[in-house]
């Protein structure tokens, strides 16, 4: 099947007959419907996980899954990582133990500090210190693993406790720690801007109980 940057003619629309004209705009439907491709891309192939569209903070634009989706889907998924520490002892039902409130927390967060990406550049335990400056609070790498795939985002896992998402940041690297609270030298204006919409976001929070980071 053709790709859609294989359909020709595609700007010469207003040359050939009306009956040429339609053509190609159902081969053009035809290609975003069997391929399940649409403004967003390609949800098959970027989210794989089974979905349930029910939160509005999902930050990749894709599929949504429930705690228990992902859970399931990854029996070795605890508050560390993957395993346990240096996997010394089996797992246990309580290193499987997430606080909801938390992760809806960090899933609100994510959107204002990374986006998809078609590289893989954000780490499972670099990502959640990055979260944990923003927003002031503890979070552990199976947190931010278990809400990134929540959200959608496309995972490669190997050996050990941490992963890496097809995500980037939004925001340069020197301004994750410390955050900064006056605008950066050199700092386009556009997106210091932003980070501090997003900042006064969190401002407003409540975050009582919160371990600090």
């Amino acid at each position: 099947m053709k790709d859609v940057k294989d359909v020709k003619d595609v700007k010469g629309w207003s040359e050939g007959t009306e009956e040429k004209k339609i053509g190609d705009v159902m081969r053009v439907v035809e290609v975003f419907i069997l391929s399940g491709s649409g403004v967003l891309g390609d949800a098959s192939q970027s989210h794989p996980s089974p979905v349930k569209t029910d939160n509005k903070f999902a930050g990749s634009g894709g599929s949504i899954s429930t705690m228990e989706d992902i859970l399931a889907q990854y029996p070795t998924l605890t508050t560390f990582g993957f395993g346990t520490f240096k996997n010394e002892r089996p797992i246990a039902p309580s290193d499987r133990t997430f606080n909801p409130e938390r992760i809806r927390i960090l899933r609100k967060t994510l959107p204002l500090i990374l986006r998809p990406s078609k590289k893989f550049d954000v780490g499972s335990y670099g990502g959640k210190h990055v979260a944990e400056h923003f927003v002031g609070t503890y979070f552990s790498n199976g947190e931010f693993i278990l809400a990134m795939l929540m959200d959608g985002y496309k995972m490669r896992h190997g050996e050990g406790p941490n992963a890496v998402f097809q995500a980037t940041y939004l925001f340069p690297s020197e301004w994750r720690h410390p955050v900064p609270t006056t605008r950066p030298k050199g700092a386009r204006k556009a997106v210091w801007e932003q980070f501090v919409r997003s900042r006064a976001e969190v401002a407003t929070w409540e975050l009582q109980g919160f371990p600090a980071e």
